[in-house]
This record gives C-alpha cells, structure tokens and sequence, in this order.
C-alpha cells in the first residue's frame, strides 16, 4: 500500500486548480478558494498572493515576488504573455497610420510570428522604411514613376501583363 501524505494531496490539488485556470480572474477565484499556500519561506494568504499578482501585472519585473510555490509563479507568467499579447492584438486593431503603429510596436518588446519571435526594434525599422516609403508615394511623382516602371518590368518579366 502506497503511503500517502494528506498534504502531498492537497499541494497537488493546490498546483493542479492554479494550473487549470486560464485568466485572472480565475486564478483570483482559485486563490480564494485555496485560503493560502504553503511554501520554503512561509505561508502565503490569498489577499498577499493577489497584491503580488497584482504588481506583476502592473511592473512586470515584480513577478519574483510571486511565489513560485504550487506553481504559481510560472501560472502568472503564463497569464502576462497571454494578457500582453491579447492588448497589443487590441492595439493594433486599432491602428489607422505609421505613428500610432510605431506607438504599438515600441510598447510590445517582443513580437510572435507564426515562424520566429520578433525584437521590436526590427519591425519598427521595417515600418520606418515603409513609412518612408508611403511618404515619398504621396509626395514625389517621380518617384511614383520609377516604382510604376519597376512594377511593370516585374510583372512583364514573369508573363503576368503582356502587350496585345
């Protein structure tokens, strides 16, 4: 017969409701319903947990004083990058020009693309180069010319236009 502890059971019960929850709110619930947490340095009661929940979320290097206890601090990582990533989707929903995409884009450190992540200095540098790009478009009709001509030569090349 297997000996097994009652609070073994419970510290895994404790890691395995932290783990399932999928927001915030969730695990805030979870932390209510838990009372506390048992770990190295001491016992943490829900009310602690959540302040320091809280200014993660707020000053994201704050998240060492999250106990890393039943998981925790791991599940609350795992809520930033979700949270982060959701707001900047949000963002950038609602960008309409080059400025307010530069705004989005200097928040964001770090940018998933479905291959590789992304340093934000990258993409911004891309969008300074379409940006000027966009201006010199609207401003030069030389410009326009040349890049009409280049198109064309493109398409001509590849058999996608052809004079009758």
């Amino acid at each position: 017969m297997e000996d097994i502890r009652p609070e073994q059971n419970e510290s895994e019960s404790a890691a395995e409701k932290i783990a399932a929850a999928t927001s915030f709110e969730e695990l805030n619930t979870v932390l209510d319903e838990l009372g506390q947490i048992m770990a190295v340095s001491g016992t943490y009661n829900a009310l602690t947990l959540k302040q320091a929940i809280k200014e993660a979320r707020l000053h994201p290097e704050a998240i060492v004083g999250v106990t890393s206890a039943e998981d925790l601090r791991d599940k609350v990582s795992e809520l930033l990058r979700t949270e982060t990533s959701e707001v900047f989707e949000k963002k950038l929903q609602e960008v309409t020009n080059f400025d307010e995409l530069l705004k989005a884009l200097d928040v964001q450190q770090v940018i998933r693309g479905s291959i590789k992540r992304y340093r934000s200095e990258e993409i911004i540098k891309v969008v300074i180069e379409a940006q000027e790009i966009e201006k010199k478009w609207r401003t030069d009709p030389l410009y326009q010319l040349e890049r009409m001509n280049e198109i064309i030569k493109g398409i001509s090349r590849t058999g996608g236009l052809r004079d009758k």
